[in-house]
């Protein structure tokens, strides 16, 4: 073999070497380095869990969240009215469905339409739930879950108007010291000796109660209005609204007119 062969066979065993090595550190180049694994705390996890649930769910009106679900879908509003005032009747309709609901105030005639809507919407959430439950158990079709479910239903809306009903309720029902049975049995108002000078601060159903604790109230409803009825000294009265509460106000305000010759109309 002459020199110039070993001198190319040289040459081409330097360039397969190189051509190796280069190949071997290019794949120790590209091999993926996985993060380490750390221990999440739980306190941690907890506080960021609860975070996104306070985002996902915060207190709104029926109102507010019938604007965010059903965009465009207008509310009609009607209003009637009778011989103490008036009242209006709020109109939903969905897919040929209507909801209604009535009150002295177009806002909360509104609320109380978006009520129904979202009440109906939930029990036919819950009758679908409970046959499917059904279905599965009598054919024996229910399977373990590979992933995570997946719903339409808008449950977080449902929890933000739970925790705005149970907010305003509270509010209604302030927390006070608890009282035994024998105290609340025995206690008894004692009645207000002349009517008050500032009458504008007290509510007209307040006031009549602590003027006249013995009167007793009864209700006749006429939809879409609410009748209530009362007696003192032999005379009747009565009171005429969209709600038993708006209609005990209205008789209450007739009777403290006629006996204390003091109209609320004239403040309201």
């Amino acid at each position: 073999m002459s020199d110039e062969e070993d001198n190319a066979n040289l040459i081409l065993n330097e360039q397969r070497t190189l051509e190796i090595e280069s190949t071997i550190s290019i794949n120790k180049n590209c091999e993926v380095k996985w993060p380490v694994k750390r221990k999440i705390d739980k306190k941690l996890y907890n506080r960021r869990r609860i975070a996104r649930i306070h985002r996902l769910i915060l207190p709104k009106s029926a109102l507010v969240i019938f604007s965010e679900l059903f965009t465009g879908v207008p509310i009609q509003i009607e209003e009637n009215t009778f011989l103490h005032g008036r009242a209006y009747t709020a109109t939903i309709e969905i897919d040929g469905q209507k909801y209604t609901g009535n009150h002295i105030s177009k806002i909360e005639a509104k609320q109380k339409a978006c009520e129904q809507l979202f009440r109906s919407m939930l029990s036919k959430q819950l009758i679908k739930e409970t046959e499917k439950k059904m279905d599965n158990r009598k054919y024996g079709t229910a399977q373990k879950p590979t992933e995570p479910p997946q719903e339409d239903f808008p449950w977080p809306h449902f929890a933000s108007i739970a925790m705005h009903k149970l907010i305003n309720q509270w509010k209604l029902q302030p927390y006070s010291d608890d009282i035994s049975l024998q105290d609340k049995q025995s206690f008894v108002a004692a009645p207000m000796k002349n009517f008050p000078s500032d009458a504008t601060k007290y509510h007209p159903v307040s006031l009549l109660a602590q003027l006249r604790p013995d009167v007793t109230f009864t209700y006749t409803i006429l939809t879409p209005v609410i009748h209530a009825h009362c007696t003192m000294d032999g005379i009747p009265f009565t009171g005429i609204g969209s709600s038993k509460k708006s209609a005990k106000m209205e008789c209450c305000i007739t009777v403290i007119k006629y006996f204390w010759k003091f109209d609320f109309h004239d403040y309201l």
